[in-house]
């Protein structure tokens, strides 16, 4: 098992203080997010937690390129949405349209 996490390059979290959480303090930032924002609402206001916090945190190495979607045209946006969320073509390009680029808001 050891040789896995090793190779996993998360060896690092072997070194933390994991199995000292306040079950409290976790309950208390459960209850405070908010899956379709992935934001923590807290009295003062949002949170949100980014990669490099975790990596500071859990002192886990950050390697390789960062993903990044490609530039998507308003013909392809028009596919998406007609393929994916079966609205009409004509549906679709209106939306796209208004949206002043290659966009599809969902409300």
């Amino acid at each position: 098992m050891e040789s896995w996490v090793s190779k996993s390059s998360l060896s690092s979290l072997q070194r933390t203080s994991l199995n000292k959480i306040d079950t409290n303090l976790v309950s208390a930032f459960v209850e405070r997010w908010h899956l379709e924002t992935s934001l923590f609402y807290m009295p003062f206001g949002e949170m949100s937690i980014t990669l490099d916090d975790v990596s500071c945190l859990l002192h886990l190495p950050i390697r390789g390129i960062f993903w990044s979607p490609q530039d998507v045209t308003e013909e392809v946006a028009v596919e998406l949405a007609v393929d994916y969320l079966g609205v009409s073509q004509g549906e679709a390009q209106s939306h796209v349209r208004s949206c002043r680029g290659s966009y599809y808001k969902l409300e």
